[in-house]
């Protein structure tokens, strides 16, 4: 277990497994991060450890909600207290490792793949109109989460900063708790030249890339995804 009863990371790791099962495809799927998982762990463990400030609280209130926490108030006073339970501890942290709004499913093997917590993930076609205005809300929490964790990383944490993360949270609290994982979907990807280092291994294995631009598809069947 990485939370404690007052919900602060205790390790980092490693993180929890996905929570769900990968779709049916002719091609190797993994689950891919739009904002990366270390920023949001970095914002989270900071507000955590400062819940005495009252706007870490509203912040943590924010953040709980955008979780899909299911009753974050006694959820915070459980943490204020460190009574937080071993199923709430584990619950929260498969919810802050896998926010079902931050997560694409895609292939496996990409060109493309940021692989760094320093960098937005983002997708802008194959989407949905519902998917694009939420990959608009990502982008905004995630450049607002790189300020505050920026301004946090000394261990320093003023008022106004953790007010201005709560506040880019309220912002986009109604479009993200609204969205699902975005499953695989062919429209969202093209095909690749392989990177020019390649181990022998995986010669064979075809690579992809986010599709370039901006498109949209109709909304259709889950099973047409």
């Amino acid at each position: 277990m990485s939370i404690d009863a007052h919900g602060c990371y205790t390790d980092r790791s490693e993180r929890p497994p996905a929570p769900w099962r990968s779709s049916a495809a002719k091609v190797n799927l993994s689950w891919h991060h739009v904002i990366p998982f270390a920023m949001m762990g970095d914002c989270w463990l900071t507000l955590a450890r400062n819940q005495e400030l009252g706007k870490c609280k509203v912040a943590l209130a924010s953040y709980l909600r955008l979780l899909k926490v299911e009753s974050p108030r006694a959820c915070l006073k459980a943490m204020a207290e460190g009574s937080l339970s071993f199923n709430s501890q584990e619950d929260l942290e498969r919810k802050i490792a896998w926010p079902v709004w931050n997560i694409v499913e895609g292939p496996m093997f990409r060109v493309d793949d940021p692989k760094d917590k320093r960098y937005l993930d983002e997708f802008t076609s194959g989407l949905t109109v519902s998917e694009w205005n939420r990959q608009r809300r990502i982008k905004d929490l995630f450049i607002a989460l790189g300020i505050f964790n920026e301004a946090t990383a000394a261990g320093k944490i003023s008022e106004s900063a953790a007010q201005g993360i709560a506040n880019v949270m309220n912002n986009a609290e109604r479009t993200l708790v609204a969205g699902d994982l975005i499953r695989f979907r062919a429209a969202m990807w093209v095909e690749a030249k392989p990177p020019q280092q390649t181990s022998t291994s995986l010669q064979n294995i075809t690579w992809w890339k986010k599709k370039p631009g901006s498109s949209f598809i109709e909304r259709r069947s889950r099973s047409a995804s």
